[in-house]
C-alpha cells in the first residue's frame, strides 16, 4: 500500500531536501560544479560553429506535442534532446511513445516547469523509460500524488532534482539556453514556472510554462531579454497570462497555444487571441493543428503541423476497423485519436472487446 503523503509530510520535506540541488551558471548535464568566473562567461558567449542546414540531422527541431489540455515540448539538436513537461498522468505512455518514435534514447535535460498535474503528470513515465542526465524543477513542493510519483521515480533512479536561478545558462548541442524565471518564490504555482529562452543561430524560442502576468512583469523588471521569434503562450492562452506589455517585449512572429478542443476552461480566451491578432502574431493551436513542429537551420524557421485525424478522413484503414492498437505500448485508440502510432506499429481491431481480449488497454487520451 502506498504511504499516505498527508500523514508523512515531514518525510517528504526531508526527501525534497535530499533530491533538490541548485543548478548554477553554465550548467552541464554531468552536474559539474558551477563556474561563475569571467573566463567561463566569456567562453559561453564565444561564437559557435554555424548551425547545420534544416535537412541535416544536426538541425534544431522543436515539437509542441499535442497532449490536449496540457503541455509537453520536445527539443532536439542532433544527438541531444530535452523535454519540457510531459502532459497529464494519462499522457505518460503517449509521450514516451512519441519520444521513441522520434529516435530518442536518452535526454540531456528533463524539465518540469511547475508541479501541476497537466505539466508533470507524465514525468514519472519519462524518468522510468529513459536515461536522463539532469532533471530540473522549481524549488517548490506539492502534496499531490502526482508530485509524489515524480519524487518516487527520481529516487528509484538515484537521481537529484536541480533548479535554475535567473541568468543561469546551459547548452543543448549548438542551442543556447538562458533561464529567465522565476525571479522569486510566489504563492501561486503558475508564477513559479521555469521560464527558458533558447537561441539557435539567428532563431529564438521562449518557453513560459503557466507563468502569469505578475511573474511576466517581474521578469521584465529584472531586465531580461525576452524577445523571441516563437512564444509558447503562457497558461494555455488564459487571460491570466500574456499581458500586453510582455507580448510587446517578446514581439514574436509565432505564438503556440497547447490546448484541448472544447476544454472546460474556455482556453484560449478571446481577449488573448485578439491581443495576438492585434500584434500581427501568427497563432498556432494544438487543438486545431495537432502536434506542431518547428525546424531551424539557424537562419530561418519552418513549421510543419500534423493533420489531426479528426480534421481529415482516416486513410488506408481496413474495412470494419473500429480501434487501432499500438504494438509497442499495448494501448488501443479510436481512429480519430491524435496519438495514433506509425503504420508499422499498428494492429487493428473490429471491436473494443477484441482489443481488450488481445491484451491491449484503452488509451487515456481518446478514451476508446
Amino acid at each position: 500500500m502506498r504511504r499516505n503523503i498527508f500523514c508523512k509530510a515531514a518525510a517528504w520535506i526531508l526527501l525534497l531536501c535530499l533530491i533538490f540541488t541548485g543548478c548554477g551558471k553554465n550548467a552541464d548535464p554531468a552536474g559539474a560544479a558551477a563556474d561563475t568566473s569571467a573566463a567561463a562567461a566569456a567562453s559561453f558567449a564565444q561564437a559557435k560553429p554555424a548551425p547545420a542546414s534544416s535537412d541535416d540531422p544536426q538541425a534544431l527541431s522543436v515539437h509542441y506535442i499535442d497532449v490536449g489540455q496540457a503541455d509537453s515540448i520536445l527539443i532536439k539538436v542532433g544527438d541531444h534532446a530535452m523535454l519540457i513537461d510531459a502532459g497529464n498522468n494519462d499522457d505518460g505512455d503517449f509521450v514516451v511513445d512519441y519520444l521513441r518514435e522520434q529516435g530518442i534514447e536518452k535526454l540531456d535535460y528533463l524539465v518540469g516547469t511547475h508541479p501541476h498535474e497537466d505539466h508533470i503528470g507524465g514525468l514519472d513515465n519519462v524518468i522510468k523509460a529513459f536515461d536522463i542526465e539532469k532533471i530540473l524543477m522549481p524549488k517548490i513542493q506539492s502534496n499531490t500524488k502526482t508530485f509524489e510519483d515524480v519524487l518516487d521515480a527520481v529516487a528509484e533512479k538515484e537521481m537529484k532534482i536541480s533548479s535554475f536561478a535567473p541568468g543561469d545558462q546551459f547548452t543543448l548541442g549548438e542551442a543556447e539556453f538562458t533561464a529567465l524565471g522565476p525571479t522569486k518564490t510566489y504563492d501561486d504555482a503558475n508564477n513559479n514556472s521555469i521560464v527558458l529562452k533558447m537561441v539557435y543561430g539567428k532563431t529564438s524560442f521562449l518557453f513560459t510554462g503557466d507563468m502569469e502576468t505578475k511573474a511576466e512583469e517581474d521578469i521584465l523588471n529584472n531586465g531580461a531579454d525576452v524577445s523571441a521569434q516563437v512564444l509558447k503562450v503562457g497558461h494555455h492562452g488564459s487571460s491570466t497570462s500574456s499581458g500586453i506589455n510582455f507580448l510587446k517585449k517578446v514581439s514574436p512572429e509565432y505564438a503556440v497555444i497547447s490546448v484541448e478542443e472544447n476544454n472546460s476552461y474556455g482556453h484560449p480566451h478571446k481577449e488573448i487571441l485578439q491581443r495576438l491578432s492585434n500584434l500581427r502574431v501568427q497563432t498556432l493551436r494544438t487543438d486545431e493543428c495537432g502536434t506542431i513542429i518547428f525546424t531551424s537551420d539557424g537562419e530561418s524557421l519552418t513549421v510543419n503541423q500534423d493533420i489531426k485525424p479528426s480534421k481529415a478522413p482516416v486513410a488506408s484503414q481496413p474495412s470494419g476497423t473500429v480501434y487501432i492498437g499500438n504494438k509497442n505500448s499495448l494501448k488501443f485508440h479510436k481512429t480519430t485519436c491524435s496519438g495514433l502510432p506509425k503504420e508499422e506499429n499498428r494492429v487493428t481491431f473490429s471491436t473494443r472487446q477484441e482489443a481488450i481480449d488481445s491484451g491491449y488497454e484503452p488509451c487515456g487520451k481518446c478514451k476508446p
